[in-house]
Formats: structure tokens, sequence, C-alpha cells
């Protein structure tokens, strides 16, 4: 449910645990959301083959 407080404006939104638990798992179906977490852990892939690239070349010299 979505309420607006008369004195402040301010938005809330109250929900219960399953009806956030429905969102956030469409959500996760979203093709973007999928597509973002996949650009997010290919971008932690490079920098962690980075990092042992540099450890390693530390322990040759």
């Amino acid at each position: 449910m979505i309420k607006r407080d008369a004195v402040t404006g301010r938005i809330t939104v109250q929900m219960t645990h399953d009806e956030f638990m429905t969102m956030y798992r469409r959500w996760q179906e979203k093709p973007e959301t999928k597509a973002l977490f996949a650009k997010i852990a290919a971008e932690r892939k490079e920098r962690v083959q980075r990092w042992v690239a540099e450890i390693t070349a530390q322990k040759t010299k």
C-alpha cells in the first residue's frame, strides 16, 4: 500500500513480506536484471584475474 503523510508530504510504501518477495523474484527474472548481474560478474572476474596476475608477477621477481 502506498501512503502519503499529510503533514510532511512523505510517501511510504507498506507491504507484507510475501508481497515484497514476489516483487523481488519478478525483478530477478527480468532480462535487464540478469544482464546487469552478468556484467557485474564479468567485471569482477576480470578484476580478480588482474589481481592474480599482479600477485604472480610479484612472486616471480
